[in-house]
């Protein structure tokens, strides 16, 4: 496994969680994921596009963990378990779409 980094951050008062995300499902249930992603309190953006197999979560500091949004996304896929979603413990960063 890399390290994949890319230019852009969180804002201030944020910080980013990354998520790799494996499984034939997980392109077609983006919309779904990034809905639900947002329905957590305390998250600010969910970019489930930017960089393939991988979803950026900026989050306000200390409200919502990584295991948290990915078992969000693991609870949405859980019937066929075509996508699963876990922690990614290396930096990545992208400007999230406004």
């Amino acid at each position: 496994m890399g390290l994949l980094l890319l230019a852009g951050t969180a804002e201030a008062g944020s910080s980013r969680i990354a998520l790799s995300v494996t499984g034939e499902a997980c392109a077609r249930q983006q919309a779904a994921i990034e809905t639900a992603l947002k329905q957590l309190p305390g998250v600010r953006a969910v970019d489930v596009r930017s960089v393939p197999g991988h979803i950026l979560v900026d989050v306000e500091e200390g409200r919502v963990t990584a295991d948290q949004a990915a078992s969000t996304v693991n609870g949405l896929t859980a019937q066929d378990g075509s996508c699963a979603a876990q922690e990614m413990k290396f930096c990545i960063t992208a400007e999230l779409p406004k």
